[in-house]
């Protein structure tokens, strides 16, 4: 009786120590070629994916990291973004990966916006196009210059001074900070500033006239 308790108790001990000396479980490092990631998430989003170019590049992520339903389709934005690429829509549920740098020969989500209509911008990497409306009296030309550094990469911007607009292409994360960027500078100019862009606009007009001179002379 007594050797069967001993017994008992030495099992038991082993299964205590047994049970503290097995190795932590972790998650494994998601990692993969970019294709393949895109049919990961595709398989998890039912969106499905048309490309004809060679889709090169990889993915890595922090060993606690793992795709889900609701990151998946902004993971594979970000990706495409950091590898060179972007997606626009075909139509509902299919989507086409392109070069960011043909970006601008695509259709993207147009969004108007003003400084009263706070824009529903979704924060991805993927590119869409923001007219804003300016309600002060500003130079849309100047505003133009002062956030041309501010754009990512492919992210383009124009200026139509006759109806006090800037139409911006950017990424999502990108558009929101130029946003609040273009609230800042929605503000009346002064009076002086006004004078100077007059006749700053004249001397440009005196000068097309003289090169009209010059030509109609040869």
């Amino acid at each position: 009786m007594r050797f069967f308790n001993i017994s008992t108790m030495l099992f038991s001990i082993f299964l205590t120590s047994n049970s503290f000396c097995k190795p932590k479980i972790e998650h494994q490092t998601v990692r993969g070629t970019l294709k393949e990631i895109v049919e990961r998430v595709s398989n998890i989003t039912k969106v499905k994916y048309i490309y004809k170019i060679d889709l090169k590049g990889n993915a890595q992520f922090s060993k606690n990291f793992k795709i889900t339903k609701i990151n998946a389709d902004s993971t594979l934005s970000h990706l495409l973004n950091l590898n060179g690429f972007t997606r626009v829509e075909v139509e509902p549920g299919i989507k086409k990966i392109i070069e960011a740098k043909d970006v601008r020969y695509s259709a993207v989500p147009s969004i108007e916006t003003s400084k009263k209509i706070t824009p529903n911008i979704p924060a991805n990497s993927d590119y869409f196009m923001l007219k804003y409306r300016f309600e002060s009296e500003v130079s849309t030309k100047d505003i133009q210059r002062s956030l041309k550094p501010f754009l990512s990469r492919f992210g383009r911007i124009v200026d139509v001074g006759q109806t006090r607009e800037v139409i911006l292409q950017d990424t999502g994360l990108n558009l929101k900070r130029l946003y609040r960027l273009l609230i800042s500078m929605d503000k009346n100019i002064s009076n002086e500033y006004k004078k100077e862009i007059a006749e700053k606009k004249e001397f440009e007009k005196k000068l097309l006239l003289e090169k009209a001179k010059n030509c109609s002379n040869k």
